[in-house]
């Protein structure tokens, strides 16, 4: 019987799935530490590399993106505790019983009635932005292509553009609200206190506070 070189029964062995398992790796010698990833995850809530006039311009967006949304939660809020006090009922009975000064009560129900209606019809009437992603889109947009190089000098400069025009009519509606909110906010803690403020009526409980 004929023997087979060693080299030839090696390699018969190994295209039969035989053979031995390739040589693993050398391992890391002990106490080294495995190379870090090629690209850490960029933190969302601040801008991505770019030139700094381009990172405020990202900030500010991402900012006026945020505060509209919790506006819009105070706007809420507020209406809430409008609705829920009362006020609009309660204090021409208060002038009309005498436990106000009348004058009073219908200088408080008055203010009260043009602060709230104004807020409403600010978070009621259509914005020149989503109500929802404001200028998320358009944010979203620059910070893909920021700091690109020349390769994408153009795009980046039509998507700045769009996005400074989104960020203005976002404070068209920003700063408005705002100052509505704080408005309304503030009557209602006026009523707030000057009802407090008056001798409980027997049998009735202490006024509610509202917002």
């Amino acid at each position: 019987m004929t023997t087979l070189p060693i080299h030839l029964l090696a390699l018969s062995l190994a295209l039969a799935g035989e053979g031995p398992a390739p040589a693993a790796s050398p391992a890391a010698p002990a106490g080294t530490e495995a190379p870090p990833a090629a690209t850490a995850p960029r933190d969302p809530d601040k801008p991505p590399p770019g030139a700094e006039a381009d990172q405020a311009l990202w900030q500010a967006t991402y900012e006026i993106n945020n505060d509209l949304v919790v506006e819009q939660h105070v706007a809420a809020r507020l209406t809430q505790g409008a609705k829920g006090s009362g006020y609009l009922d309660r204090l021409p009975e208060l002038g009309k019983t005498g436990a106000l000064p009348k004058a009073r009560a219908d200088e408080l129900a008055q203010r009260l009635l043009q602060t709230w209606t104004a807020n409403l019809e600010i978070v009621q009437r259509q914005w020149p932005v989503s109500k929802v992603r404001v200028c998320g889109y358009e944010l979203l947009n620059f910070e893909s292509i920021m700091g690109g190089g020349r390769a994408m000098a153009v795009p980046l400069a039509d998507a700045r553009k769009t996005l400074e025009e989104c960020l203005d009519r976002a404070r068209l509606v920003l700063r408005p609200l705002r100052k509505s909110n704080a408005e309304l906010k503030a009557v209602l803690d006026e009523i707030g206190r000057e009802l407090a403020s008056l001798p409980p009526s027997p049998g009735t409980s202490a006024p509610a506070k509202a917002g």
